[in-house]
């Protein structure tokens, strides 16, 4: 009957191990073997706001692990996600550097440091990418690392865009062209190509692969065509010594402009593993507009949800508290609503218009923007022959100042001695714009509007605007001649204005030369009038009655509505905003907080080294002696404490120990010759100082220590490497490993069939309870299984 017993338990134990139900299995597997290996680490980026005065980064944590690309590319990972708008928000160009030749070359330095610390080598950063950006560059970083999957060897390439703090480059995201895809982002993603065919050759890497890309704003308009362009056509994207397939690319692209031709069929089925994530509130998703032919490519992922508002809310405090204070109170598409101007306190200001024409739904009113855009500009042919050259150049101008000569453009634009009479004569020419082939100024009416124009010449209220009471005259004769005359004899006169107003900015941020032959040419200033006239003016929502002479009338009501709420519907489109609502699908931040400063000081990484193929096994305990993770077979898995982690890489993988408290990194049953090494890394600089090395030959089947103290505040901390001597739990019949074998040798020993004596005896007693029992041979079966149980420790 023991004999009986044995051999059943033998095959119910070797049985259980086999691979059956793989098919149902491996779905759910994957997400399990994530949540077992993923570890949380710190990355810098530029804040969305708030960046540009004082030399910093923000600084928050992400979750990573190689699983996430275990898993079909086609089918979104919210995991994956999270991480990829983390990796773009590190691919700003970052504030800790400063605006000089010197400092460019190192404003990549935040993408770079976060590749490396998730274990991606051989890090290339493209020539865009190290100088200051003009109008045509493009930063673009690759690197790469091995990934395993299902026993088969890939490389994974990583194509990270610099997404945000590319200055000049703004005003290429206005560069559409006549026909195809929107041309400033599809030449941005040929340069992604380039580089990345580029990358892929000077590195030797061939046979499987799997692509991971990410973007953010110009960014993802940019990697939505690139991920097009590597389905289509991979080996033409990444040369012909490359396998691609559409499972194995990881595309997620965030805030995303809509920059893909429509009628080039973007939504095929095969693009359906882009991911765009957006939101209907911001001005930068709802454009190029979609009635000038463009829309994104793949599956858009609307993030904005009102429902979990607070919750995002929550999330941004942690992150940017300044931002949630601003946006909870001043600026966001929550505080959106139609304006008019109006007097207040000695000033004129702009004020909500509640019973306006205008809609107060922030996506409504963006989508009526697009259509009035594509409406003024006569199309999209229409936009690129005539205004898309002066346009692009006067944003890419602005964007490319940082800081005071911001600030001193904006106030030269306002405050400069023409800019009434631009303001003045731009007015005039919209209105007889609208009006055109039928006179309304008469001189009743002209008569009329002197007579208010004088009263509040005489009355305080013309302190309001900042003019003297003549002034104010002046300006009221000037918009009665300007009524009575042709709105194309207006226009040059406009022009000629907007152009004095131009110069005077352009000369106090001592513009280049070029720049100031740009957008002072007479063809820059007409397209310039035309449509910052319009713009302001006027929209979808403009009355068909026109009123020129009217008291706040519903023209200058669409200047105080834009104006108005302009940043409000760019504030949804900060970085921050944008990762507050992707978190909130995301498990792995339900714990969300703010880090420590020992967190956000660094960590500590642990080298081991065998001088064979010896298998390494144990576990890492905190400084109350609880386990924290398992090791197996070399590798970190289960750890409880998503601070203590493990990065794979080509070149050498390590564990990684938090600071805050005492460790021991301990491995069961080693033999052989062993060396650690103990490298302080610090976050801030990116950089690991290493601290301490030590060696250890093993003749018998022992369990080694590796002690890791909490880092004191001298930063001083003694590190020690010791053997106890133990031999191999385990082995129960003394083959020095273990394996099925020494179940069934612990199973016959307690049918009494066969017993285990001498030295064995111990090693068989892996629960250390003093007596070889079921429960031994129960601890090596789930051993075997790699489910978290140590050999060798008293239970």
């Amino acid at each position: 009957m023991r004999k009986l017993i044995s051999a059943v338990l033998a095959v119910l134990t070797a049985f259980s191990m086999l691979p059956f139900g793989t098919a149902a299995a491996s779905a759910g597997s994957e997400a399990a073997a994530s949540d077992l290996t993923y570890y949380k680490g710190v990355f810098y980026y530029r804040p969305g706001e708030g960046e540009m005065a004082d030399l910093s980064d923000s600084v928050d944590y992400y979750a990573y692990s190689d699983d996430y690309f275990r898993s079909d590319g086609r089918v979104f990972n919210e995991h994956l996600s999270t991480l990829s708008m983390a990796l773009s928000e590190a691919s700003v160009s970052s504030t800790r550097e400063p605006f000089t030749d010197e400092g460019y070359a190192r404003k990549n330095r935040d993408v770079i440091a976060l590749l490396e610390d998730m274990g991606f080598s051989d890090i290339e950063i493209n020539e865009d990418y190290r100088i200051k950006p003009a109008k045509d560059t493009f930063g673009v970083a690759c690197a790469h690392k091995r990934i395993v999957d299902g026993g088969r060897a890939y490389t994974m390439l990583v194509i990270v865009p610099r997404s945000a703090g590319y200055e000049m480059e703004w005003g290429n995201n206005f560069v559409l062209g006549g026909s195809g895809d929107a041309a400033g982002f599809s030449g941005c993603a040929e340069k992604c190509v380039a580089f990345a065919r580029d990358y892929v050759a000077e590195k030797g890497i061939s046979g499987d692969i799997k692509v991971w890309t990410v973007g953010y704003s110009r960014g993802a308009a940019t990697v939505d065509l690139l991920a097009r362009k590597l389905i289509d056509d991979p080996n033409g994207c990444l040369g012909d010594r490359v396998t691609l397939t559409s499972d194995n690319l990881y595309a997620y692209t965030f805030g995303t402009p809509q920059g893909a031709d429509a009628s080039n069929d973007p939504r095929n089925e095969r693009y359906a593993g882009i991911f765009n994530t957006y939101s209907n509130s911001e001005i930068s998703s709802a454009m190029a507009p979609p009635e000038m032919g463009f829309t994104r490519c793949g599956t858009d992922l609307m993030i904005k949800d009102d429902s979990k508002k607070e919750d995002m809310l929550r999330n941004l405090e942690i992150c940017n508290p300044a931002l949630y204070d601003e946006y909870i109170h001043t600026k966001s598409s929550y505080h959106f609503s139609p304006k008019k101007f109006g007097f207040s306190d000695g000033s004129v200001t702009i004020v909500n218009d509640e019973d306006s024409y205008i809609p107060d739904d922030p996506a409504v009113y963006l989508q009526g923007l697009g259509a009035y855009l594509t409406q003024i500009t006569g199309g999209r042919e229409s936009f690129a022959e005539n205004y898309e050259q002066a346009f692009s150049d006067f944003i890419g101008y602005y964007r490319s100042l940082n800081g005071k000569d911001s600030a001193d453009f904006g106030n030269a634009l306002i405050s400069s001695d023409e800019t009434p009479d631009m303001v003045v004569a731009m007015y005039a020419y919209f209105m007889k714009q609208q009006s055109k082939g039928s006179v309304q100024s008469t001189r009743a009416q002209l008569l009329e509007k002197t007579k208010e124009i004088s009263a509040l010449a005489a009355s305080e209220d013309s302190e309001a605007v900042g003019l003297e009471a003549k002034d104010i005259v002046g300006l009221a004769a000037k918009l009665g001649k300007y009524l009575l005359m042709d709105a194309d004899d207006i226009k040059p006169i406009a022009a000629q204005y907007l152009g004095a107003v131009l110069m005077n900015a352009l000369t106090v941020t001592d513009a280049p030369q070029e720049y100031i032959d740009k957008l002072t040419s007479p063809d820059a200033l007409d397209a310039l009038t035309f449509l910052l006239s319009h713009i302001f003016l006027g929209n979808i929502w403009q009355s068909k009655q026109v009123k020129p002479l009217q008291v706040n009338n519903e023209q200058m009501k669409n200047a105080a509505t834009l104006a108005g709420n302009f940043t409000n519907i760019m504030y949804d489109h900060v970085n921050e905003v944008y990762i507050s609502w992707i978190r909130l699908s995301d498990s792995y931040f339900d714990d969300y907080q703010a880090l420590t400063d020992e967190q956000i000081g660094g960590y500590r990484r642990i080298y081991l080294k065998t001088d064979d193929a010896t298998e390494l096994n144990g576990a890492i305990y905190d400084g109350e002696g609880s386990k924290v993770g398992v090791i197996k077979n070399g590798v970190l898995t289960g750890n409880t404490d998503k601070w203590v982690g493990f990065t794979s890489t080509d070149d050498g993988s390590f564990f990684r120990i938090p600071t805050d408290d005492d460790y021991q990194l301990r491995l069961n049953s080693f033999k052989g010759s062993l060396t650690a090494g103990v490298g302080e890394y610090s976050c801030s600089s990116a950089q690991t100082d290493m601290v301490f090395e030590d060696a250890v030959s093993v003749g018998r089947k022992s369990a080694v220590t590796l002690t890791i103290p909490a880092l004191d505040q001298a930063g001083q901390t003694a590190y020690s490497l010791s053997v106890d001597g133990s031999d191999l739990y385990g082995d129960a019949n003394g083959d020095d490993k273990v394996d099925i074998l020494d179940v069934t040798a612990v199973q016959r020993h307690v049918a009494e069939s066969e017993l285990i004596t001498g030295d064995a005896l111990i090693l068989a007693d892996v629960n250390c309870d003093g007596v070889v029992d079921i429960s031994d041979a129960t601890l090596i079966q789930e051993y075997l299984a790699e489910m978290d149980v140590s050999l060798g420790v008293q239970t």
